[in-house]
């Protein structure tokens, strides 16, 4: 999925986001959303986020409101798309390599 009609903000933002009151850890819900607003090609580059404030609200979906700073520096390049056709690229690093004593 794309927005569509919108143009992609390319630029330093703050963020907030209202998410539903529940038992869950708050801070679980800003990487998936942020992830989510790079996917769908809102945002260049989900770094690029100056300030970003978390609200549990009373409701039952979540909002997501966005101040564009253009006249802000330091702004991030686009992310490269990390999803080719049916399945997500894996990354290229081979990650932590852990050896045992012997």
């Amino acid at each position: 999925m794309q927005m569509v009609g919108m143009p992609i903000v390319a630029c330093r933002f703050n963020c907030v986001i209202e998410v539903p009151i529940s038992k869950r850890d708050t801070g679980n819900w800003e990487k998936a959303i942020l992830d989510l607003l790079e996917h769908v090609h809102v945002v260049s580059n989900d770094g690029n986020m100056h300030q970003l404030e978390v609200r549990p609200m009373e409701r039952a979906d979540v909002m997501v409101a966005l101040w564009l700073l253009p006249g802000m520096g330091n702004v991030r390049p686009q992310a490269p798309d990390r999803y080719i056709g049916k399945e997500w690229r894996r990354p290229k690093s081979k990650g932590l390599q852990w050896k045992l004593p012997l």
